[in-house]
Parts: structure tokens; sequence; C-alpha cells
């Protein structure tokens, strides 16, 4: 078996777009530092308030627009996935439901419940597909940014989150919040993005390869990456935040 072969490239690069385009044409590999993409690229506009379970969870109001309970919880800390279960609620398939008396009837809640499923899904998984096509064109990096990482996804670091309620049962605290870069693929194939545009693009750069480049984000920020935030500070972020 063939030993995969990368090499690491800096995001920062101006030569970017031909350095991946050459690692693919030699059948590597390309890693970039995690810090680094975050600093230098659409990823730099991402924080905890573009995740919508943490606004949810300091308004204290579920997907269904109730009120959620949390005096069971005064003083004590949630775990991510239980958030999600109080937030966006597991649904109920309606076969389950011993009073539907019609196939209409169960197609209807049969369509309800996987709209609600997939909510669901989405949230637990945590997961934020970042555009960096819808980005400011007028940065220096933002072609070979485009290009190389397209329609990129982060995901919240599940194990490490904990919600806190405070004494009075009030949403208070989110504590050990961060989120990854997620590996991906460069080969103009991707769903996520622009297809029209990628073919554009390969036409100019005279790229007729169909060959897939992995790109892997290599972790190298240390535990200052976790941030703990109460409710004043993440009202505060949200209003100077535009994502």
């Amino acid at each position: 078996m063939n030993k995969e072969k990368s090499i690491k490239l800096d995001v920062n690069d101006k030569d970017l777009a031909v350095k991946v385009l050459y690692a693919r044409e030699l059948g590597y590999n390309v890693e970039f530092s995690m810090s680094d993409y975050f600093k230098y690229t659409a990823a730099k506009n991402i924080n905890i308030t573009s995740f919508r379970i943490f606004s949810r969870f300091f308004s204290g109001v579920d997907t269904e627009g109730n009120k959620i309970d949390f005096s069971s919880y005064k003083g004590k800390e949630i775990s991510y996935a239980d958030m999600v279960d109080l937030i966006y609620k597991y649904p109920t398939h309606p076969k389950e439901n011993n009073n539907i008396k019609t196939g209409y009837e169960f197609t209807a809640l049969y369509e309800e419940y996987t709209k609600k499923k997939s909510l669901y899904d989405k949230a637990m998984k945590g997961e934020l597909v970042l555009s960096h096509y819808k980005t400011n064109s007028n940065d220096d990096r933002y072609a070979a940014n485009a290009l190389i990482f397209g329609s990129a996804s982060l995901e919240i670091e599940h194990k490490n989150v904990k919600f806190y309620i405070d004494k009075n049962g009030i949403p208070s605290e989110i504590q050990n919040f961060s989120f990854i870069a997620l590996d991906d693929n460069y080969d103009y194939k991707s769903n996520k993005i622009p297809t029209i545009l990628n073919k554009i693009v390969q036409y100019a750069l005279r790229d007729s390869s169909s060959a897939t480049t992995k790109i892997r984000f290599i972790d190298d920020r240390g535990d200052n990456r976790f941030i703990t935030i109460n409710r004043t500070e993440f009202d505060w972020l949200k209003h100077h935040t535009s994502n």
C-alpha cells in the first residue's frame, strides 16, 4: 500500500493557488496551520455567535417557541448533547403514533418528522458551512482562498463545551467553546461550491486534471483556543459581529 504524501503550505502565501495545483499534479495532499487558516481567510469572521445553538441557549426558548425548564439544572453544567436535546428535541416517528387514521395524515406527519430530524441532526453535529466565495472580493487573498477552500466546513468541539445554569435557573455562561476546520478535498467536484465558477477557473488555469487532493488542517492553537463567555459578553459580541 502506498503511503500518502503530504506537503505543508502557508495559507498566507501569495502563490498559494499555484502551489496547491502543483502539489496536486505531483500527487501530494496539502496541509495548513489551523491557526493561520482562522487568521487569514474568511474563517476569521466566524465566532461563537455564528452557531445558532448558543443564541437559543441564552434565549431560553426551544425550536417550538416554548420556554425551556432549567429548574432541575440550577447551579449545574449541561453537556452539548443534552443541550441539543433540550433545545431541538428528538422528534417522534409517526409510526409510533397510534392515533393516525389515514395515509395522508401519516405522510404529512412524516414530512414534519424528517424536517425536525434534519434540524436535530445538524444541531448535534454542530457544523457550519463557510463560503469563501461570499467574502470581501477586494481582499488580496480572496481569489486564492475562494479557489482552494471554496465552501469549507467548521465544527464545534462538542466534548469540551458546557452550558452553565445559574442558581436561579437562568442560562448564564458557555464554557470551553472552540471550533475546528474540517478536512476537505480540492477537486472541482464539491457539491457545496459553485460548479460553473470552478469550471471557469479550471479553464483559465488550463488545468484539466481530475485528481483529488486532500486538504488537512493541523490544529496548532493549543488550549488557549477555548473560551468562556457569559450572557453580557455574548450579546455584545453578537451586536458587533456581521456574519
